[in-house]
């Protein structure tokens, strides 16, 4: 019975673009795990989307790091700044993602919806003003490391056994040495220290940060090396996929 169920409203003042399923998903998987699960700010628990002449970029933040990743998209001059609630971001990957060719979306003043094959989802969007991002990221550095990823991400599946409760992570670099090392230290457990083979040029490092957010990232860089930006104790640390200028992600420091 037709009536047992809510008329979908029509968007108003609606624009329509066509956009590739495929990229549209690979860009928004690319930063939504970065967003706030605290609805206390929505603008931090959304995924923001924006245009950059034929370039799509989506970004997330909770405020400790920043993922942002830039898609070369047809229509992405089109696209409008939108905020999507990151809560009903999974909802949109999962129709979307068995897609392989347009999605229709149409963007209104309060809502966003898909629409592929008869298959209609609709979600309403933030009012709010993302941070500007830009200002924070650091435009030099003055450490730089550079190593495979799966040798991080296989040190940083040692590191976690051995983290303490802040899941605190300690990286050293002695460039003079070529020396790049990962830390964790728990009392209950004991301490694990791992060295790497890396390219280490610039000024020595010794900063804490949490894990967790650093593990986080490599689902998004799809190089096989990663270039690691150092700028001080108290400036962030910026990862990036060496030669893949479409993904960036930024990490705050913890306090030791």
């Amino acid at each position: 019975n037709n009536e047992d169920f809510p008329t979908i409203p029509k968007l108003e003042g609606e624009k329509t673009l066509i956009l590739n399923a495929k990229e549209l998903i690979r860009g928004i998987k690319g930063v939504w795990y970065s967003s706030a699960q605290s609805s206390m700010k929505p603008e931090l628990s959304s995924v923001y989307v924006y245009s950059e002449d034929d370039t799509a970029v989506f970004v997330a933040t909770d405020s400790f790091r920043l993922a942002e990743k830039k898609i070369k998209i047809k229509n992405a001059k089109d696209i409008s700044s939108i905020l999507i609630p990151v809560k009903n971001v999974s909802d949109i990957l999962r129709v979307l993602e068995g897609c392989s060719g347009d999605v229709d979306v149409s963007i209104s003043k309060n809502q966003i919806s898909f629409n592929y094959e008869g298959v209609y989802l609709t979600s309403r969007v933030v009012d709010g003003v993302f941070p500007d991002y830009r200002q924070i990221i650091p435009k030099d550095y003055k450490t730089n490391i550079t190593l495979l990823k799966q040798d991080l991400i296989g040190a940083l599946k040692i590191a976690t056994i051995f983290s303490d409760k802040f899941n605190k992570l300690t990286i050293k670099a002695h460039p003079s040495e070529k020396l790049f090392e990962l830390s964790t230290r728990n009392a209950d457990v004991g301490e694990n220290s791992n060295r790497l083979e890396a390219v280490t040029e610039g000024e020595d490092v010794d900063i804490n940060f949490n894990y967790k957010y650093i593990t986080d990232c490599f689902q998004s860089v799809e190089s096989d090396s990663v270039s690691l930006e150092f700028n001080g104790l108290t400036r962030p640390l910026i990862i990036r996929g060496v030669n893949d200028k479409s993904f960036m992600y930024l990490v705050m420091p913890i306090n030791k």
